[in-house]
């Protein structure tokens, strides 16, 4: 072949620097050729190889106008200076440009894009291909670089394939080893070295420097020293940067679930519907997947397989085999004795509680009464909270029923599984069933401060009769909860119980915040009848005599200031002329609200009216 080199025909600077330059090109290069055969062309790694090539390129082009690169069997030479040495023929770049006849590369400034991506993707396809079409002058040629020129060594084919090679090029090569395999090198020619079981092994150090002795026996000890470091520097060196790179993946690669990964990957062939066989043999690789997971018990994984068995068997296009096998693959996963080994295992919060929970959401209601059962041997709030979120997260908008069911069975004898049954039906708002009801009346405090605050949000006669039934409990924080409750309930049920509680006989045994909680309470859902029975219980009193007149005076202000009737009014104004200081200023501050409070909204006239008349007041 003919020599297609346009010589630059200058001198190029030799510092020991520049030479330093030129072997940061070549290592680029070898990281870009060999990354290629791992790495997808979209990866980000892949781009980042590319982009420090490109840039060890113009590095170079700063300080000389062409990258003139001579070639010889296992290394490259920049003027005289070797920046490129690589020993092994099935990944040297130098060997496979040397193998096919190149005997020196040209690259210019403008090759830079194009011309170098096209030049990458002959050395990989060379490097990494063993049964090339076409040799690399061939495809040199074929490219038609504008900017990278090469010089093919006629020397070198006469040598390799016999005289007649350098003639026409139509005449066949004669290989004198295609029919001769015991011509062929043997793999210690090659540089293969096979270490037998018996073999005493060696240090890596020894290796390289017995390597080193081999191929460079010239030289004194300090060139000798001085090829063992570079060789260290080409081999191991690695730049901070890529150390970091490194890392982030490895770290990447541990936080990725490599069976969920390939069950999801593998998971589309099935819609593969012209090939039954190869849908047949992925659901068979998927199917020993699935039964692989669920052996290892590891919660996040079966999370994510469910999750996107869930996903995907809700597709428009799958086929009814498909669909079935989907099912099945659901109905393994949310096997009893699965979940029943998982959720035993749950102690705390933490990673494996929250990945179990995830777990369980992904099954659905199937995993409802394991996760009540972990309920009630578990303790902790935080670990009841969380259980209780995805109980009721399982359940959905509309699983109301279910969770009614799945309350029945909890075994309220435990305090803390009372508050979760409280906890939950406060939640999701369900009717009262009778287990919810007798949580009223638990022997617990808190759970019974718990239920009556979630009662008193409810509307309805069933709230009220629980409320009022417990104005007889023992605890006295229940009563002025339940009275606090009672504000909101203007009804004449809780109007009668409160007047036969408050104007009975064993009122006075009660505490005196107590009293006035009742008398406050009164006061907001009172009417003119309670005017009427507080006006006669002052009158009582007043009759009576004692030490306890002024006290049971206050006791009338504290209901006659929320009672929203001229009535009231009236009494108050009775009172600002009592014998009593403390009765005069406190009626007086009363009588003044609501005459301010009736001046502002009077009652309208209609319930005026009825008031009125049921008093037997004429107007």
């Amino acid at each position: 072949m003919k020599d297609t080199s346009t010589k630059a025909g200058r001198e190029s600077a030799t510092q020991p620097e520049n030479a330093a330059i030129v072997e940061q090109v070549l290592k680029a290069l070898t990281k870009l050729v060999n990354g290629r055969k791992i790495y997808a062309e979209n990866n980000p790694r892949l781009e980042q190889f590319r982009n420090e090539f490109d840039a060890a390129l113009r590095k170079f082009f700063e300080v000389d106008e062409a990258l003139v690169l001579t070639i010889d069997q296992y290394t490259m030479r920049w003027n005289d200076h070797v920046v490129y040495e690589n020993t092994g023929r099935e990944e040297s770049l130098a060997y496979i440009l040397f193998r096919d006849g190149i005997g020196e590369v040209t690259i210019f400034p403008q090759a830079i894009g194009d011309e170098v991506r096209l030049l990458i993707d002959i050395l990989t396809s060379e490097l990494h291909s063993r049964d090339a079409d076409e040799d690399v002058v061939t495809r040199f040629w074929t490219a038609n670089f504008e900017h990278i020129t090469y010089r093919v060594m006629d020397d070198y084919l006469a040598d390799e394939y016999g005289a007649g090679s350098s003639q026409s090029q139509e005449e066949a090569r004669n290989d004198e080893t295609s029919d001769h395999p015991e011509l062929l090198p043997s793999l210690e020619d090659k540089g293969r070295v096979i270490i037998q079981q018996a073999d005493a092994l060696y240090p890596i150090d020894t290796f390289l420097r017995r390597t080193l002795a081999a191929h460079h026996p010239e030289g004194d000890d300090s060139q000798r020293e001085a090829l063992y470091q570079r060789l260290l520097r080409t081999s191991f060196a690695v730049a901070g940067e890529e150390v970091a790179i490194y890392t982030r993946e490895l770290e990447a690669e541990k936080a990725e679930d490599g069976v969920a990964a390939f069950a999801e990957a593998i998971f589309v062939f099935t819609l593969l519907g012209e090939s039954e066989t190869a849908v047949r043999d992925v659901m068979g690789i998927i199917d020993r997947t699935m039964e692989y997971a669920i052996n290892e018990k590891q919660p996040a994984t079966l999370a994510r397989l469910t999750e996107f068995v869930r996903e995907f068997e809700v597709r428009p296009d799958l086929p009814a085999g498909v669909s079935d096998f989907c099912n099945k693959l659901m109905r393994k996963l949310a096997d009893p004795e699965v979940l029943a080994a998982l959720f035993d295992r749950i102690d705390r919060p933490g990673p494996y509680m929250e990945a179990t929970l995830r777990y369980a959401k992904s099954i659905g209601r199937d995993a409802v009464e394991p996760l009540t059962r972990v309920l009630h041997r578990i303790e902790g709030v935080q670990a009841h909270r969380l259980i209780c979120d995805a109980l009721m997260q399982i359940a959905g908008d509309d699983g109301g029923a279910v969770m009614s069911g799945a309350l029945d069975r909890f075994d309220t004898e435990h305090p803390a599984v009372a508050l979760d049954a409280v906890y939950i039906a406060r939640a999701m708002n369900l009717s009262l069933t009778p287990r919810l009801r007798e949580l009223v009346f638990y022997p617990e405090t808190r759970v019974k401060l718990e239920m009556i605050d979630w009662i008193s949000k409810r509307d309805g006669d069933d709230a009220t009769d629980l409320l009022l039934s417990s104005l007889a409990d023992l605890d006295k924080r229940i009563r002025l909860k339940v009275l606090e409750a009672l504000n909101d309930r203007n009804v004449p049920g809780v109007r009668e119980k409160l007047s036969d509680l408050a104007f009975g006989k064993d009122f006075n045994e009660r505490a005196a915040d107590e009293q006035e909680a009742f008398f406050r309470t009164l006061g907001t859902v009172g009417d003119i009848h309670t005017v009427d029975q507080i006006r006669a219980m002052i009158e009582r009193r007043r009759r009576i005599g004692g030490g306890k007149g002024a006290d049971v005076k206050l006791l009338a202000i504290r209901a006659l200031e929320r009672i929203k009737h001229q009535t009231a009014l009236d009494v108050l104004g009775r009172l600002v002329e009592d014998s009593n200081e403390a009765v005069r200023l406190r009626a007086a501050r009363a009588s003044e609200t609501l005459a301010t409070a009736l001046a502002a909204g009077e009652p309208r006239a209609e319930e005026r009216r009825k008031s009125e008349t049921e008093a037997g007041v004429t107007q």
